[in-house]
């Protein structure tokens, strides 16, 4: 999972936004009558700042910033969506239940926006499979509550509760030490017109007793490597510098994917700040890993990820990814309907499941939190990354008629896990 902090003079996307991406994304909209209706063919969005505007329509309709088209699987998405909208006649819905669809939708939260879709998109898939008639969206159950969506199968009726992740309390601390050092560069870069981009390794921020990332010490840490290996002295530079590479060849050694790096040092101003910081560069770097450098007509600093695994960060990480999951699916209890079978469907879109060893690591905690909880009208967890890849972990303590069989699942689109 790469994560980027950004500084700039000019926003560039901002201007993009305003004068291309915009335009292409209202052409895009207006081929979706009900989505263009709901958008009101986004009205007032020059108003809009593009960082902050974060939803998934619009980030579909947007082209490429480098084609200025828009991808042919946006488009298909936007397509089913359009679908879904028509085959539950949103438009048509009562008006206090159809503004409530559609704040969600229209949202500039990502995650709000993205949500409302999954519904839409999983409830469409159903009606696709079982019929429009076994398949209701936001149907009320007997508690007063809503659920997202039921679905008929045979004499039983099912209920979905689908939930999206939003990002984790240490996705958010990265986040905040990108922002942080990626401004701190380019304050130091300030009277350059460049494009740099340093990539780190978050294995190597500092972490406290608890495996937590300590946000402050991490943040000066990198802004330490940052003054030690003078990269502000690297204005201007077009090429990739792996600094091993760069360590290799300072200290004698030569391979033949050196070749870039030993063009590189001959080159002004790399030579310079070779010359300069040597002795520092030769001590190498366990945060900083490469620098990429090209011209720009604007000063643009980006601060890129990388994640070694297995690595301190990233186990750390993982755990506290999937104590997220549990805590979502907590969350959610709340929200089944008693003696029938409940679903709770949780789109998580990380990529910190590496191997299969982390899958079992998280039904083993997923079906303990079950044991604890002893929630006997809940059938099971679905866990999916995209529509294609549902996998179902069952709960163990449902009463008879909560109970999903082999087949069932199955036809739910679900892969069982054992």
């Amino acid at each position: 999972m790469v994560k980027v902090g950004r500084y700039y003079i000019v926003d560039i996307m901002q201007d993009w936004f305003l004068k291309k991406g915009l335009l292409e994304a209202r052409k895009v909209l207006s081929q979706f009558n009900m989505l263009n209706k709901l958008f009101s063919s986004f009205k007032n969005y020059e108003k809009k700042k593009c960082k902050e505007t974060k939803n998934i329509v619009l980030l579909k309709c947007l082209p490429n910033i480098t084609t200025n088209v828009t991808d042919t699987e946006n488009i298909e998405q936007l397509r089913e969506l359009e679908e879904a909208l028509s085959i539950f006649g949103v438009l048509n819905w009562q008006k206090d239940k159809m503004n409530h669809l559609k704040n969600r939708l229209c949202s500039d939260d990502y995650y709000v926006s993205l949500s409302v879709y999954i519904e839409l998109i999983v409830a469409k898939r159903l009606v696709d499979k079982f019929g429009r008639n076994k398949v209701t969206i936001y149907p009320k159950l007997t508690t007063g509550k809503f659920s997202d969506i039921s679905v008929i199968l045979d004499n039983k009726k099912v209920f979905l509760e689908i939930g999206v992740l939003s990002e984790s309390k240490p996705e958010k601390k990265i986040q905040r030490i990108l922002n942080n050092v990626a401004e701190f560069l380019g304050n130091r870069l300030k009277t350059y017109s460049c494009y740099l981009q340093v990539e780190i390794d978050t294995a190597e921020f500092e972490f406290d007793k608890n495996g937590h990332i300590n946000e402050n010490v991490s943040v000066q840490k990198v802004k330490s490597e940052i003054i030690r290996l003078g990269l502000d002295k690297l204005a201007g530079f077009q090429g990739t510098l792996i600094l091993k590479y760069l360590v290799d060849v300072l200290n004698g050694k030569y391979s033949p994917s050196y070749e870039e790096t030993l063009k590189l040092v001959k080159r002004s101003p790399v030579k310079e700040w070779i010359n300069s910081y040597k002795a520092q560069i030769k001590q190498g770097s366990k945060l900083i890993k490469s620098i990429i450098g090209s011209c720009s007509k604007i000063l643009l600093v980006e601060i890129h990820t990388k994640w070694f695994y297995p690595s301190k960060a990233t186990l750390a990480e993982r755990n506290s990814h999937f104590n997220h999951i549990i805590r979502h699916i907590d969350s959610q209890l709340n929200q089944l309907e008693p003696n029938s079978p409940n679903i709770i469907c949780v789109k998580d879109s990380s990529d910190l499941w590496f191997e299969e060893q982390d899958i079992k690591l998280l039904y083993k905690k997923i079906e303990n939190f079950l044991n604890q909880k002893g929630e006997a009208d809940l059938s099971g967890i679905a866990l999916f990354s995209n529509f294609n890849n549902f996998l179902f972990i069952p709960n163990k303590l449902a009463k008879e008629v909560s109970k999903l069989s082999m087949d069932d699942v199955k036809r739910l689109d679900m892969q069982l896990i054992k």
